[in-house]
């Protein structure tokens, strides 16, 4: 079996965050022993508040900014699926939650790779499993072994 090709797309100018940390991300992400996403070719971009707010309203009818939207890939065409997230978001929320920036972007990420995984997070029952793969993942992911630098 073949590497999955990662293309990272960050479309706005920022140096909070590079393509190389999200790749090593999605790198150790592919070795999660929880969950697994489809096989296939993976998207990701990083987009600002007006990216996303168009996002949202063309695929789900909502003008409001969020924070990740996935779309799922199609396996005929060897395609995982494609997360976009938004920076500006990122920005505004991290301090609230407790995190730094990067915190809240990988959060963001984490997410839209656990919708890939198979998980939603539409009705309360099924936000509540999306937190608690959020902190299994994120779990994971602290360990001393798995930091990413």
């Amino acid at each position: 079996m073949s590497e999955r090709v990662i293309e990272v797309a960050i479309e706005v100018e920022t140096d909070k965050i590079s393509e190389s940390k999200i790749l090593e991300l999605f790198r150790i992400l592919e070795k999660c022993p929880f969950y697994t996403i489809p096989p296939g070719d993976l998207s990701i971009a990083v987009v600002d508040e007006s990216t996303i707010c168009k996002l949202h309203q063309e695929f789900l009818e909502d003008p409001t900014p969020t924070d990740v939207i996935t779309f799922p890939g199609d396996a005929e065409a060897d395609f995982a699926g494609e997360i976009a997230v938004s920076i500006d978001q990122a920005i505004k929320e991290y301090s609230q939650h407790g995190n730094t920036f990067e915190e809240e972007l990988f959060l963001y990420l984490i997410h839209g790779w656990l919708h890939l995984a198979g998980e939603d997070d539409l009705e309360e029952f099924a936000r509540q499993r999306m937190r608690a793969a959020e902190a299994k993942v994120l779990g994971w992911l602290n360990d001393a072994s798995r930091k990413i630098d």
